[in-house]
């Protein structure tokens, strides 16, 4: 937030409540104008309200501009700064934080910045409204009404802080419980195609108790928030009217400029009350801004030494039959001592053989990471799965790095196609070291016959 952008906007904030300022001083003084009747001045202060008024809108409108250009590079940088830091860690890589991540950047993240960004713009553009009408009022309506307001602010003030807690804990609650219900649309989508009748009501029914409860959440929060909003403004409503009958204040001009800065208390009295939320606000925002830095540190880590049974697994080269304990497999990848060749990954069902190439992977950040679950781009839906797989493989094979684990690549691929990319996989082991789990129970695709054409 602290960029020259947010800088800009707060400027422009500042010279659009400057300028209606300016635009409430001079009607008050028409009011003024007109209870001495000075019909003079009058037109010339009308003239410089609705010329400063002007002005406040033509600012309004470059600062929205200037806001939403903030919003959109904040979500850019947050999402590539995410997306760095996950893959500082390769533990991080499991489905269920693949789900969450997407989850948390297209929704929760999404929402969150583009209401900070308007939220803390918001706030020191109502702060600025306040301090400058206030400053106008004193000037033309003298300390009781400006009193009054400050009263109010200051009630405001002290209950947000004795309700800071549970704000907080509100914050907190308000984007776990959205989270849920967000991870429960994807099964939501499954079971409405491809399962039972009695499946798809189950899980309706699953997905509306976690969204009932995201509800339930926030509207206790619009509750409490409403409460420390609506206080203040009784407060200074109250105060005001009790004022207005004390006879030392009752005065023409007084009451000329009332009149004529009425309706702006009236949005004064509107600025105080969305301050009170702001202040309520304020917490639950900066908690959520909070969450969006530690979101990393929230994702489970897997755990390759539980993962990895070391003793069940050997890995060769299949040119050469020469075979490596894990242990020595790993020393030879430290010290790049691997030369190219096929090294096939082997081991029992649940031996862990893809955590092993996930954990080679954690030993070479350049290394390239294959699989039929693993995407590196927007998939072409006019193919089949097959057809894609080939599509993505062939290219990621073309890519100028060294070491390339290919976890079950023959999933899914017919036995002409397994031979086609065997070929071209054998073509790049003479100079590149691949590492692979296989899909297929045979140690290698060409072992399946090719189909052969009746004549």
């Amino acid at each position: 937030m602290k960029s020259r952008l947010f800088i800009i906007a707060l400027t422009l904030a500042l010279l659009q409540q400057i300028s209606l300022a300016l635009s409430t001083y001079f009607i008050a003084q028409a009011g003024e104008a007109l209870t001495l009747q000075t019909y003079a001045s009058i037109k010339m202060y009308i003239v410089y309200f609705f010329a400063f008024a002007l002005l406040a809108y033509l600012i309004s409108s470059a600062g929205e501009l200037v806001r939403v250009r903030l919003q959109n590079q904040t979500w850019k940088h947050y999402t590539l700064q995410t997306f760095s830091l996950l893959r500082k860690d390769i533990r991080l890589s499991s489905s269920k934080n693949s789900k969450l991540t997407t989850n948390w950047l297209t929704g929760e993240a999404a929402g969150t910045i583009e209401h900070a960004a308007a939220f803390y713009i918001g706030m020191a553009s109502t702060y600025f409204n306040i301090i400058f009408t206030l400053i106008v009022f004193y000037l033309t309506l003298g300390h009781l009404i400006s009193s009054v307001l400050l009263a109010s602010l200051m009630v405001s003030a002290i209950f947000v802080m004795l309700m800071k807690t549970k704000i907080d804990e509100y914050a907190t609650r308000l984007q776990k419980t959205k989270l849920q219900a967000l991870l429960e649309i994807e099964p939501l989508w499954h079971n409405s195609h491809f399962a039972s009748s009695p499946m798809f009501n189950n899980r309706k029914l699953r997905y509306s108790d976690q969204s009932e409860h995201y509800f339930r959440t926030t509207e206790k929060y619009v509750l409490l928030e409403q409460m420390i909003a609506c206080l203040p403004i009784c407060v200074a409503v109250l105060i005001m009217i009790v004022a207005l009958y004390l006879p030392a204040e009752v005065t023409a001009v007084p009451l000329g400029t009332l009149v004529a800065v009425l309706p702006r208390t009236l949005q004064l009295f509107g600025s105080v009350h969305a301050l009170s939320m702001y202040g309520s606000q304020f917490v639950i925002v900066r908690r959520k801004v909070k969450n969006l830095v530690t979101f990393t540190q929230t994702l489970e880590q897997q755990n390759f030494n539980e993962q990895i049974s070391a003793q069940k697994i050997t890995i060769r080269e299949i040119t050469t039959q020469q075979r490596y304990a894990l242990a020595e497999f790993q020393q030879a990848l430290v010290c790049q001592a691997l030369k190219p060749g096929r090294y096939l990954v082997q081991g029992d069902n649940g031996s862990g053989k893809s955590s092993v190439l996930k954990w080679i992977k954690s030993l070479s950040e350049d290394a390239v990471l294959i699989s039929p679950d693993i995407s590196f781009s927007e998939p072409d839906e006019n193919l089949s799965t097959g057809q894609r797989q080939m599509k993505q493989l062939s290219g990621l094979l073309q890519q100028p790095v060294e070491i390339f684990l290919l976890d079950e690549w023959d999933a899914n691929l017919d036995t002409l196609n397994r031979h086609i990319l065997n070929a071209q996989i054998d073509n790049i082991s003479a100079e590149k070291v691949v590492i692979e789990v296989r899909h297929s129970n045979t140690e290698h695709p060409a072992a399946f016959p090719l189909p052969t054409t009746e004549t």
